[in-house]
């Protein structure tokens, strides 16, 4: 086996978890995001390396009459013709109809699955070959490589991201408990007034949708499949941006007041030791930062002296929690700053659920057939709440 056929052999069974997250109800955003982006790197990476025959070809399968026959049915049927047919509401006709047939799939109304699989060597099935205009040369297409987006900063920042079932969600924290005492003999015990507060979620839509010309699916190789996954990438980036707002709002603290100085290497480390209130953060070690990307550049390059070369970053990353930059965080406005700081790693602090059953991928091949256009669209329903305001604070630097 070729080093390519691994790499696809390994990009199929990536598609086939991926579809198995895309029809499991209990499957989270980031986890479908995860899959897809893995499923892109196998197939750019099986696409960029040649197609050499494998010097250990496997045993040839013998064949009975039946099977010949329908492997010649399937070498008449055309995809496009099939889609065609249906797409504009009619019946399968032809050789596409006598395939179905002999598959017995229903009474030429149903698509035969197997029309979808490619019949050539899958060395070549992602690429078209298009006679340049009087040149006799030919234009290959390479896999489309995938859009870009940040690294998710959820685990990051300690988000839960659970499934629930319809209606409106509560999540309800202790906010006073019960006062521990240890009274003297035969004296009663104070009792407590506990104060139990909740933050509700209400679902709203999170959508993404492209529309594309029949013809362009069937002259770009594996548009439709790629059009999918950028929409679930682009809904799950959407995703990640609502939690790094959450955490720029008043809902995690109250703005903060400008710094009225250029941070200085003492200053980044006091603003993070001050964080420590003993509860959620006992040390600075459980403190930490994430910022825009413009804050992290300045902060690499403030030194606590010339002749120590641990910057304020560096600082953050070895001796407090961490520090992330987000493209996703505020920009900066006349060198002002802002930053979120993160206490504890205690889950359920910012959480983001999203309602089971409600993610769903629409193919519309119907509503603009006349004009022959197809609809994408991907569907998600969640919402962002923080629970646990004291968990995070909101702090200010000037970067000039």
């Amino acid at each position: 086996m070729t080093d390519r056929q691994k790499l696809e052999k390994a990009a199929a069974a990536a598609r086939k978890e991926l579809r198995s997250l895309a029809l499991n109800d209990e499957a989270t955003a980031e986890q479908i995001a995860e899959a897809t982006a893995n499923l892109d790197n196998l197939e750019a990476r099986a696409a960029v390396l040649p197609a050499e025959e494998d010097p250990t070809p496997g045993p040839l399968k013998a064949e009975d009459g039946e099977g010949r026959e329908i492997r010649k049915l399937e070498k008449r049927a055309n995809l496009g013709a099939a889609l065609r047919d249906l797409v504009t509401g009619g019946r399968l006709t032809g050789a596409e109809l006598e395939f179905a047939q002999a598959l017995k799939v229903g009474a030429g109304e149903l698509l035969p699955v197997r029309m979808l699989d490619d019949p050539t060597p899958r060395e070549v099935r992602a690429v078209t070959t298009v006679p340049a205009s009087g040149s006799g040369e030919h234009t290959t297409t390479a896999a489309i490589l995938p859009e870009i987006f940040e690294t998710p900063v959820s685990r990051f920042i300690g988000a839960m991201r659970p499934s629930v079932p319809v209606g409106t969600r509560a999540f309800p924290i202790i906010g006073t408990g019960a006062t521990a005492e240890a009274p003297a003999k035969g004296t009663a015990v104070t009792e407590s007034s506990m104060a139990i507060t909740a933050a509700t979620a209400t679902g709203k839509r999170k959508t993404a949708a492209v529309r594309v010309a029949v013809e362009d699916i069937y002259t770009l190789p594996g548009l439709a499949d790629g059009i999918k996954r950028n929409a679930r990438a682009n809904v799950a980036d959407l995703l990640e941006s609502e939690l790094v707002d959450a955490l720029f709002s008043t809902s995690a603290d109250a703005a903060p007041t400008a710094a009225s100085t250029t941070v200085s290497y003492s200053a980044w480390r006091k603003l993070l030791a001050d964080a420590v209130e003993g509860k959620l953060a006992g040390t600075v070690r459980d403190v930490r930062a994430l910022v825009n990307v413009e804050s992290l550049a300045k902060l690499e390059t403030v030194d606590a002296s010339t002749s120590y070369a641990l910057s304020a970053a560096d600082f953050a990353r070895e001796k407090a929690g961490g520090i992330r930059a987000s493209v996703h965080a505020p920009d900066t406005s006349s060198n002002d700053a802002e930053v979120s700081l993160i206490l504890g790693r205690h889950a359920g602090s910012i959480v983001q659920p999203v309602w089971s059953g409600a993610t769903v991928t629409i193919e519309d091949k119907y509503s603009d057939a006349a004009k022959g256009e197809i609809v994408f669209t991907l569907l998600v329903i969640a919402d962002t709440v923080i629970a646990r305001s004291a968990a995070f604070k909101r702090e200010s630097i000037q970067l000039a």
